[in-house]
């Protein structure tokens, strides 16, 4: 009934390999030891040599038998090349991030559920891969999502549909399968829904072959209730996080502008497919803020959604540290769609005045001068947790400066567990949303206008002394159980 990864290399009389740069040296342990050769998009590397293999340039491909061929997707841009794939093709393609990431849970099978727990009530969760093995805001969630419905009686079911893409008439798909957190095999859909009852259906960050939502949900033994969580934009567009080839996805009046965007099509499937669940199926979508509501209800006109955000918590007043120069931390990623681009032009302007930080992943390439940088490690219990380093260097002031609209942002109620004053930008969804309600911050609508605050010190001090309080007791919220019980 299971199958094993590499298995599914045998149906295949030839495997190319798209992508001959860092993902291939990282995860080439993971490929079949017979591969024909390599494509690659670099022009330069065309015609030369990789571990005995030719490479050779995508056109190549217009002269193989797509039927009897695989491509494995050795490049962080999946997506992309699977676009461009179908230009030469209706070839079969699996990504290698996948495959390396079941190999590594197949050498550690841990069985199945004990027989006493077998008549506890399944819930079965759906989700990405990503949020499946990865450490992410949605799987933190997640996590949290099973201790809640552990304590409350259930069993949870994690599938995640492997990135496999087959062209063929009888193309089946294969789902990833967790019992309670422990890796059980890999399953096509149709015999994992013949195996595995299931009590209710949760959908988390499911923008990967979405369509496995149809049989789960259309299964004739599933009668009970299907909730949606938006963790992002996918119901509206495959790029989730609403921005496509370094560009952003809304205009300056904050409004879509999808009709101008080569991925239109794509997107009104998307939709379709998604109104058709919830016409069908009667499913509950479930949004973490206010702002994902609005956002979302503008496409989907009279859809009902569910606001339940991720975590609750309690508000406690404190007395800050006060320091002569005031402490300001850019938090998370150092990546431009978080506003790292700005937050450098801060430091440029304003470091004679203030000390600056960096709490988190940056790239050297990316570094520059006049920032202490720090690495938060989300899952290791050696590492300090972001609120715990916020705390430790006496961060005055956070920099949570998204310039895309976040639909939760863990990290800024890091900052608000930590006592952070928070700036942000205008367009950063739910961060300004809860700045403006909590009024633990200040909300920009330019780097300009940052600046122009921060050029006067003492004026910056009384606001952020003005801002005495933090969030304790922060722990998931368990609200959705009233749902799932009704």
């Amino acid at each position: 009934m299971k199958v094993k990864v590499r298995e599914i290399f045998n149906n295949y009389s030839k495997i190319i390999v798209w992508g001959t740069g860092n993902y291939y040296f990282k995860f080439k342990s993971n490929l079949p030891d017979q591969i024909d050769y390599f494509i690659d998009n670099n022009e330069k590397k065309w015609q030369t040599i990789l571990d005995g293999k030719r490479i050779e340039p995508p056109l190549m491909l217009r002269d193989e038998k797509a039927e009897s061929t695989l491509i494995v997707v050795c490049n962080n841009y999946y997506d992309e090349i699977i676009i461009q794939l179908n230009g030469y093709g209706n070839f079969d393609a699996i990504d290698i991030v996948n495959i390396a990431m079941v190999e590594a849970h197949e050498e550690n099978m841990s069985g199945v559920l004990n027989n006493e727990q077998s008549n506890k009530p399944k819930i079965l969760i759906c989700a990405g891969i990503h949020a499946l093995w990865q450490r992410n805001g949605a799987r933190r969630f997640i996590e949290g999502q099973i201790d809640t419905l552990q304590k409350y009686g259930y069993q949870t079911i994690e599938i995640a549909p492997l990135m496999y893409l087959e062209n063929s008439e009888n193309k089946e798909d294969y789902l990833i399968v967790n019992e309670n957190r422990s890796y059980i095999g890999l399953f096509s859909i149709k015999k994992f829904i013949r195996a595995y009852p299931y009590h209710s259906v949760i959908i988390h960050s499911l923008y990967y072959n979405y369509t496995i939502l149809e049989p789960l949900l259309a299964n004739k033994d599933f009668q009970g209730k299907s909730f949606y969580y938006l963790h992002d934009y996918f119901i509206l567009c495959r790029n989730r996080f609403l921005f496509y080839n370094h560009k952003l996805c809304l205009n300056d009046k904050d409004v879509l502008q999808c009709d101008e965007c080569s991925e239109y099509e794509e997107s009104t499937k998307i939709q379709y497919f998604h109104r058709e669940l919830y016409t069908k199926y009667d499913i509950i979508f479930i949004s973490p803020s206010l702002d994902v509501k609005q956002r979302i209800g503008k496409v989907y006109h009279g859809i009902p959604i569910k606001v339940l955000p991720h975590l609750s918590y309690q508000e406690e007043v404190f007395e800050r540290e006060k320091h002569e120069k005031l402490r300001i931390a850019f938090l998370g990623v150092a990546m431009w769609q978080k506003g790292w681009d700005e937050f450098c032009e801060i430091v440029e302007n304003n470091y004679e005045k203030y000390e600056f930080f960096c709490m988190g992943d940056c790239e050297k390439s990316k570094r520059m001068e006049h920032i202490e940088y720090h690495s938060i490690e989300l899952d290791s219990k050696e590492c300090l947790t972001m609120p715990q380093a916020l705390q430790k260097y006496e961060i005055d002031i956070a920099y949570v400066g998204s310039i895309l609209p976040e639909t939760y942002s863990y990290t800024y109620y890091e900052a608000y567990e930590a006592g952070c004053f928070v700036i942000t930008t205008s367009r950063s969804g739910n961060i300004c949303m809860q700045v403006e309600i909590n009024k633990n911050g200040k909300v920009f609508d330019s780097t300009n206008e940052i600046n122009l605050w921060l050029s006067d010190s003492e004026k910056v001090k009384k606001d952020v002394e003005s801002m005495k309080k933090k969030i304790v007791l922060v722990t998931n919220n368990d609200k959705f159980i009233d749902l799932l019980i009704k």
